[in-house]
């Protein structure tokens, strides 16, 4: 695509010649995109053998609101087999890896995209997320990832693993989003996203231009009021990362930060068995079946989703099952809300896994950031890379690990492999409070990094 690519920066520098003004506030910003977003001329294979030449005639929505706003798109990035797993790996294109270090996973689905980034291949690209596949490849490959609230941002046009006669919507919704190497780039992206009326595009998505009075309140609010776990017993941290979010929550006190420990909330048990059996019954299943009727190999990450453990529901569920799921989802999100209203929080910290990047396929579930899915909680994953004390490999307390009821179906505890690996932490905000969730991580950004 650096053809691509170039053609459009020498366009776009003769419009400014002769106009004098740039054609948005992206004007000659180069991009990287997921490879699901559709391109003319160019193919979207998602990791399938059998989309090899699908060659798209039009714009993803989300692309041509960018390229309308003077993005310039120069590459495509590798995603793991049918955008299915958290190891981004499939049987066209290979393995994605990880630049911190080349034994572990960069993550996915998204994986390209971190790790294009963490090499500055890239300095903003655009992912999805219905899992994680934004925020797990940021905290792999040490970058900010932004999961918005669904319906900010128009997702419409890619190509996707699912049968296209499931359109049910009984999920929940997958989003699209910005990774970047900076804060600032998020930023940024999004707020040109939103600016160029997203919803005259995809008519899915919220008529919600960018709030600057909701930005502008939080980012100057005298002091902040921030709800924090650190894990749930069922899926343990490990220790390094415990350390690092401990010791973040630590600085953010001493900065002021009023911080209120939530000591009762949903098991993330349940909230990762309904986000499986949800995804599953919607579209996870004809995924599976497009993957074994082709006759390709299943990727050896496939074979660590445990769904046979978490609920593997039938294709053709009946109307009262969904009912269940759909009003199960819903208390899901009452109780978070709740927890939000009665402490008086304006946003949660937490971990986006029980873990830093670990060794290929060897990721498994993913709890603590599916859980933001199902409720539909904007999300964002930040590094922590200002202090060498808290990447993975420098951190104290690395023998004090003990394993969770469900430790199992997530990465072993193996200190010696994550040699230059960072930390994260993860910010969480209510539903639509997406331009709130921003402020205050600039501000955190700011002590933190």
């Amino acid at each position: 695509m650096f053809e691509y690519g170039i053609k459009r920066a020498k366009e776009l520098d003769v419009y400014f010649q002769s106009h004098g003004t740039p054609v948005g506030p992206l004007h000659g910003l180069p991009m990287s995109l997921k490879d699901s977003f559709k391109i003319p001329g160019y193919d979207s294979t998602i990791g399938l053998v059998e989309n090899i030449g699908n060659k798209s005639t039009e714009y993803s929505t989300l692309c041509q609101l960018l390229y309308d706003q003077g993005a310039v798109f120069y590459v495509k990035t590798n995603v793991s087999q049918c955008l299915m797993t958290y190891d981004s790996d499939n049987n066209v294109f290979g393995r994605v890896l990880n630049p911190l270090n080349l034994q572990l996973t960069a993550g996915g689905s998204s994986g390209g995209e971190g790790a294009l980034l963490k090499q500055r291949g890239s300095v903003v690209g655009i992912g999805t997320d219905v899992g994680g596949s934004i925020r797990i490849p940021a905290l792999c490959d040490g970058v900010y990832g932004f999961k918005p609230s669904c319906d900010r941002v128009p997702y419409g046009n890619q190509v996707n693993p699912d049968d296209p006669r499931d359109r049910t919507g009984l999920s929940f919704n997958p989003c699209a989003g910005p990774l970047a190497t900076t804060f600032d780039n998020l930023d940024i992206v999004f707020r040109a996203i939103l600016g160029g009326k997203p919803w005259l595009y995809d008519a899915s998505t919220k008529s919600v231009p960018f709030m600057d009075d909701v930005y502008n309140e939080f980012k100057n609010k005298e002091v902040l009021r921030i709800g924090y776990f650190i894990e749930d017993e069922g899926f343990p941290l490990h220790p390094p990362l415990k350390f690092a979010i401990e010791h973040s929550i630590e600085r953010l006190q001493k900065e002021g930060y009023e911080m209120v420990r939530i000591d009762k909330f949903p098991s993330l048990e349940i909230l990762w068995r309904h986000a499986t059996r949800s995804y599953i019954m919607s579209f996870g299943f004809w995924t599976f079946c497009k993957i074994f009727r082709v006759g390709e190999p299943p990727i050896q990450a496939l074979k660590g989703t445990h769904v046979e453990k978490f609920g593997l529901p039938p294709a053709n569920s009946s109307v009262s099952r969904v009912q269940r799921y759909l009003l199960e989802r819903e208390n899901l999100k009452l109780q978070w809300n709740t927890i939000f209203m009665e402490l008086g929080l304006d946003a949660i910290i937490c971990p986006a896994a029980p873990h830093g990047p670990v060794k290929q396929d060897e990721y498994g579930i993913s709890p603590y950031t599916a859980m933001w899915n199902v409720v539909d909680f904007p999300a964002l994953v930040m590094p922590l890379t200002k202090e060498p004390a808290l990447t993975l490999e420098n951190a104290p307390h690395k023998s004090e690990y003990v394993k969770g009821k469900y430790s199992a179906y997530v990465a072993d505890y193996k200190p010696e492999e994550t040699v230059g690996a960072c930390s994260h932490i993860q910010l969480v905000t209510r539903n639509f409070e997406d331009e709130k969730l921003l402020a205050i991580s600039r501000r955190i950004d700011y002590i933190l990094n």
